[in-house]
């Protein structure tokens, strides 16, 4: 009966971690390796990342999720899986990659948060042995259309690869404006740093992300540092034991693999 009542308490522990999408509050053990409020500040829009790797093997992938934080409510919406995530500065809209699970991935989604409604655009005249792509930099040329540096690959920024595996991208610019997406002939500049809204318009929120600076911290504590009240409100937060646990799990995997290596398995 005991050991019972133990399975469900650490049930509950992972259940609660996950907290902000069942009840208000910070999503614990997030990956977070972009973000960026809306042009309004009433939305936090995150790229989280969720690290994962095969037990026996040193292969690794990416799976990246875009998800929606509503700051009056404190409430986490996941709203794609997307290896990009650009904020519209003027306006409801966030643009977002095609679906990383399908078998390619070059469309462009752009996804109207006043309503919830996505649109998707095929980018025309793509390689087709390309078949993913990620935006490395951005123009907004209104709140809704963009010219965009993107990258293309054959290898999907989401699957299973080697530490060693070297992925080949190709550069190209992309201009979506109305209902089209079209490579653009000509040069344009682009700026390589993408832009980022990290003060909410009425100058009252500043977003941050906090360093791990302590053993056995690895994921992203991001926050809102509220100047009225003086209060720190977490978006995501690192949890000291989830990633105590998770920590000693990465020693023992590596551990493994070191003596495989010594005894001449690679």
């Amino acid at each position: 009966m005991r050991f019972f009542h133990h399975r469900y308490a650490i049930l509950l522990t992972f259940f609660l971690s996950g907290c902000g999408t069942v009840f208000p509050g910070a999503r614990r053990q997030v990956d977070v390796i972009n973000y960026s409020f809306s042009y309004d500040g009433s939305k936090i829009f995150y790229l989280e990342d969720r690290y994962d790797y095969k037990l026996i093997s040193e292969k690794s992938r990416d799976r990246m999720y875009v998800c929606e934080y509503d700051v009056k409510r404190r409430k986490h919406r996941k709203i794609g899986r997307s290896a990009i995530m650009e904020v519209s500065p003027s306006g409801p809209f966030v643009y977002l990659g095609g679906d990383w699970k399908k078998k390619e991935s070059t469309d462009l989604v752009r996804y109207d948060y006043s309503d919830s409604s996505k649109e998707q655009f095929s980018v025309k005249g793509l390689p087709e042995d390309k078949k993913y792509m990620y935006i490395k930099s951005i123009e907004w040329e209104t709140d809704k259309d963009i010219i965009a540096e993107v990258g293309i690959t054959d290898k999907n920024p989401c699957g299973w690869r080697r530490k060693d595996e070297v992925e080949t991208i190709e550069r190209t610019k992309v201009a979506v404006s109305g209902s089209d997406a079209d490579i653009l002939e000509n040069g344009m500049d682009i700026p390589e740093v993408k832009p980022r809204c990290l003060v909410s318009n009425d100058g009252r929120y500043i977003l941050r992300e906090e360093p791990a600076e302590k053993f056995f911290m690895f994921h992203t504590s991001l926050y809102i540092d509220d100047s009225k009240t003086g209060k720190r409100i977490y978006i995501t937060k690192d949890s000291h034991l989830l990633s105590f646990f998770e920590g000693a799990g990465y020693i023992l995997k590596y551990l493994g693999f070191g003596m495989l290596h010594a005894v001449g398995i690679k």
